[in-house]
């Protein structure tokens, strides 16, 4: 009876430690893997460019930031995406989720140029208004308070 007890501690134990090792080996691979990130409205995928894109190596929290932001340069030469007011803008994360999204936005751009900002939440862009809108996204992904890396996005709507 005794023996049998111990036989079965002995799995258990095993089976604890194998479940752990795999639990950190995941988590290892999922921040260690760059997730890939679009931008749709429904199913049309919005045209961007990537203005910063640092991962684990090389990469800190000082290199992944955008040091000027100018949202007409850092747009120039981009085709604007034309959508309608109806239906918001969603980031798609294959891979971890961000732990922030933050936002720069240029509206009303031939009049007065205002410049919003913000955090997205839900990983939703609200189109609000009709125009040009300039845009400037930036996720930034953290393990506790540990820095893992940063994607900054850029893209022009033509909202209808």
């Amino acid at each position: 009876m005794k023996k049998d007890f111990l036989v079965i501690l002995m799995i258990l134990f095993l089976i604890g430690c194998q479940s752990s090792d795999d639990e950190s080996s995941k988590k290892n691979k999922i921040l260690n893997e760059k997730p890939g990130i679009t931008i749709t409205q429904g199913n049309k995928i919005i045209n961007t460019k990537d203005i910063v894109d640092c991962w684990v190596d090389n990469c800190t929290e000082e290199t992944g930031r955008v040091d000027e932001i100018n949202i007409e340069d850092l747009t120039e030469d981009l085709e604007s995406n034309k959508i309608t007011s109806k239906e918001s803008l969603t980031i798609n994360v294959d891979g971890t989720n961000a732990t922030q999204w933050g936002y720069f936005v240029a509206e009303d751009w031939n009049a007065s140029r205002k410049i919003k900002e913000g955090v997205l939440k839900n990983n939703k862009i609200e189109i609000n208004g009709d125009g040009e809108k300039r845009y400037l996204i930036t996720g930034s992904w953290y393990d506790d308070d540990e820095f893992i890396g940063t994607v900054s996005k850029t893209f022009i709507l033509e909202v209808k």
